[in-house]
């Protein structure tokens, strides 16, 4: 609890863990006694709070803190013969051991949750930086095609936007396909739309190159317009007045089942919406009006049933999958 009440502090809880530790307060005169002892370890803090700092310290911070955790120490040097204990009188006396012991449990217990969510949040900060980058390439190409996104054909895998984008060439060099939140990043592969075009001719070859496309994330299937005066529901893409509140990219849903995305070990996804805001949503009903993002009406993976029909689909997604009549 330690942790959390450090987050409580600093006010960097979300609103479900500020409740939860307010109901545990309220429930342990323990937990409040620890809270004041930790409000005064930190009231030093106060006297530097009108100094700015750097933009981007925290990420930088955490990228150095997992550098260290991660790299391999040197071999410690051996004791000299000063250092070594004399013959039958034991190095560690019992009671040091015990003091060791605690002082590590204490030491342990109260810093690896911390530092493990601490970890946790820089790589959920990372993916949403990741889609801001997409965000800009997505904006761009509307400002070269009338408003309009790149749209995904009926037949088309739903990671066909990033070949239309590397036509364009608006793809930034840092951008990637894979989440910085589950693995190594890796740009995306610089193929264009008439190259995928040509892989159809081996069926096999082009379906593992659909997957990998847009890899970890999911865009945008589309949307069926009704039909209106003589003209027959036709499938359309999402154009930048679409509605600012619409998401247009996102982790990938999971393989199967109806869980949240497995980049970030199933606690949520990063979402992204139409104005260019990014949100960690704790679950996939963050549509419209609580819609599920990775299904349509119908609960299937296919193209929204109208505009607020939000259905994101992974890499190899079709708007109108194959099968359908």
């Amino acid at each position: 609890m330690d942790e959390n009440l450090v987050g409580y502090l600093l006010k960097c809880l979300d609103a479900d863990e500020h409740r939860e530790v307010e109901d545990h307060l309220r429930g342990h005169p323990e937990a409040r006694q620890r809270l004041e002892l930790l409000r005064r370890s930190v009231a030093p803090l106060a006297a530097d709070a009108e100094i700015d700092p750097p933009p981007g310290l925290w990420v930088g911070a955490l990228a150095r803190l997992a550098e260290y955790q991660c790299r391999s120490l040197p071999a410690a040097p051996k004791p000299s013969p000063a250092q070594v204990a004399p013959p039958g009188r034991p190095w560690w006396r019992r009671a040091d051991v015990l003091v060791a012991a605690a002082a590590a449990l204490f030491v342990l217990g109260l810093s690896l949750p911390w530092v493990g969510r601490l970890w946790y949040d820089y790589r959920v900060a990372a993916c949403k930086h990741n889609l801001h980058n997409f965000h800009n390439a997505l904006m761009a190409y509307a400002d070269l095609h009338d408003g309009a996104l790149p749209q995904v054909g009926a037949r088309e895998p739903a990671g066909i936007y990033v070949p239309i984008l590397n036509d364009a060439q608006l793809l930034p060099a840092d951008v990637s396909v894979t989440c910085p939140g589950k693995e190594k990043p890796r740009p995306p592969y610089r193929i264009s739309v008439r190259d995928l075009e040509e892989r159809k001719a081996n069926p096999d070859e082009f379906e593992k190159l659909a997957r990998e496309l847009s890899c970890c994330y999911a865009y945008s299937l589309g949307y069926f317009e009704p039909a209106a005066a003589g003209r027959p529901e036709r499938l359309v893409g999402l154009r930048r007045d679409s509605g600012d509140e619409l998401p247009v990219l996102a982790d990938c849903p999971p393989p199967v089942g109806v869980g949240n995305s497995p980049n970030h070990n199933g606690r949520g996804q990063n979402v992204l919406y139409l104005g260019g805001n990014v949100r960690f949503q704790k679950d996939r009903t963050a549509g419209v009006a609580g819609d599920d993002i990775y299904l349509n009406w119908q609960n299937r993976v296919a193209a929204g049933r109208d505009r607020t029909d939000t259905v994101l689909g992974s890499s190899a997604a079709r708007p109108y999958p194959v099968g359908d009549e």
